[in-house]
């Protein structure tokens, strides 16, 4: 499913899009097809790829040692387009790429939305792409037919989270708190008043804001989908729970997709 199909479905029946994160072949590139095609049976509608770094600046304890894991596999960004593109194909899910700015930098803008779009990639996101390179790289992405997704950090005013909204196609990423992944979010009146105050900002363009960082229970999910949340992306959980077992995280994503369903 596209991922303007999956979001315009949660708006008919009232239900947050249920985004999951996982390093590109993690746990294990022999296992990542599958795990990824259990956790789409399970209930999970888009997946973010996260791809290999040395300095993933935004990212926690446990994302970055799954990273680093992955590194230390010899995962190339070749093979992990190559991993990638075959889960997304087998698993029939909308996916999106999760890429930082040196790495992108390093291998080329136009190299990589050129095999993000070869590997059945809707969009991108480079998290901490200063504002002034958001516009062109926002442009070209959308000549290459990849979704530049917008990242609102946490101490975005409202000018900048307006320019990002400008130019951003596919949903917006609302990252709850300023800092790393990793940590629980407190979902209190301060994120739902930004939230709220974000989705009026870019209410005219119509665009989906998902809400990333921190979310570690189907409770949270919840709390955020009644607050106005299009989306609700799980990282750090859900790698946590890959990690332990395949099992482990199917049971995760369903019990999630049950909150965000209202069936319990």
């Amino acid at each position: 499913m596209t991922l303007e199909g999956i979001f315009n479905n949660g708006k008919n029946g009232g239900r947050a899009a249920l985004i999951g994160y996982l390093p590109a072949g993690f746990p294990d590139p022999e296992v990542f097809q599958s795990v990824l095609s259990s956790l789409v049976t399970a209930g999970l509608q888009c997946v973010e790829i996260g791809i290999p770094t040395k300095n993933p600046v935004l990212d926690g304890q446990i994302i970055s040692s799954a990273l680093t894991r992955m590194e230390e596999r010899g995962l190339t960004f070749p093979r992990a387009m190559s991993l990638s593109g075959d889960a997304l194909r087998l698993s029939k899910v909308a996916g999106i790429c999760m890429i930082y700015r040196a790495t992108l930098m390093e291998i080329g803008a136009e190299n990589v939305l050129s095999d993000l779009r070869r590997q059945n990639f809707q969009g991108v996101l480079v998290p901490d792409l200063p504002l002034d390179e958001w516009r062109p790289f926002a442009g070209l992405a959308s000549d290459y037919a990849v979704k530049p997704i917008g990242f609102l950090s946490a101490r975005m005013g409202n000018d900048e989270v307006g320019e990002v909204a400008s130019y951003a196609e596919g949903f917006l990423y609302f990252q709850s708190y300023e800092g790393q992944t990793g940590n629980h979010m407190r979902i209190d009146s301060e994120i739902m008043d930004r939230l709220k105050r974000v989705k009026q900002i870019v209410g005219k363009r119509r665009l989906p804001v998902a809400v990333g960082f921190g979310i570690h229970s189907p409770e949270d999910a919840r709390k955020l989908q009644q607050g106005g949340a299009d989306g609700v992306i799980i990282g750090t959980a859900l790698v946590e729970a890959v990690a332990e077992s395949s099992k482990r995280a199917e049971r995760f994503i369903l019990e999630i997709a049950r909150a965000l369903a209202g069936d319990c």
